[in-house]
């Protein structure tokens, strides 16, 4: 019996690549949070609340985008604000300034202000 063929949709197709990146699944990949903060040029940090907000901003930083104008935007960003609670305060047009590389930055300030500002207030 042959088996049919299933189209991937973008979720299959985003976590096999992380498969193959990461390793066999989805318990491995905090393994890789070295090199993640390697190449973002992240100082070390103590806190998973941190490098979570990190991953998650830069992946905001990264949409429309290639790898190598995301990582510039996120080291001049993480250079000035290094949690939620300093994003949250800095001003609009200071973070548009500072991801400026990433492209898009008009629209993707605005969205990182408000994620740090519900961070700060749930946790």
């Amino acid at each position: 019996m042959i088996k049919p063929i299933i189209p991937m949709n973008n979720a299959d197709k985003t976590v096999a690549a992380l498969k193959s990146y990461y390793g066999t699944g989805p318990r491995n990949w905090h393994t890789r949070q070295d090199a993640f903060k390697r190449k973002r040029g992240l100082r070390d940090m103590q806190n998973p609340i941190d490098f979570a907000f990190n991953v998650l901003i830069s992946t905001v930083l990264s949409q429309r985008t290639r790898d190598e104008n995301t990582d510039k935007a996120a080291q001049q960003l993480f250079a000035k604000y290094s949690n939620p609670r300093q994003l949250s305060e800095a001003s609009t047009k200071d973070i548009q300034k500072l991801i400026k590389p990433a492209g898009f930055y008009r629209q993707k300030a605005p969205r990182i202000k408000e994620i740090s500002r519900i961070i700060v207030e749930k946790i």
